[in-house]
């Protein structure tokens, strides 16, 4: 499986965390959590489209297209993503 097959997969999977608000065993689900490892020590940047996440669990996952990201596929059925808010344009993460 490619990198970026995997990073796919893994904004996947924490995806269904998020969205069940299930968290990580004993572990609670903070407020704005990351979308590759569910924590709250990481961020996320949009440049030019691209997302550049630095995630302190999951170091070596490349970048990743937000057009790309927003599309549902069977394969890959969350539109995990970040997106910049138009008021304040802090990049927060999306979940679906």
């Amino acid at each position: 499986m490619s990198l970026a097959e995997v990073e796919r997969t893994l904004r996947n999977h924490t995806a269904s965390h998020i969205a069940q608000d299930a968290g990580w065993g004993d572990v609670n689900m903070p407020a704005d959590p990351c979308g590759w490892c569910g924590g709250f020590e990481c961020s996320v940047k949009i440049n030019k489209g691209k997302a550049e996440v630095t995630c302190v669990k999951f170091t070596n996952l490349p970048g990743f297209s937000i057009k790309q990201a927003s599309k549902k596929t069977e394969r890959y059925p969350s539109t995990n993503h970040p997106v910049q808010c138009t008021a304040c344009k802090s990049v927060l993460w999306s979940y679906s």
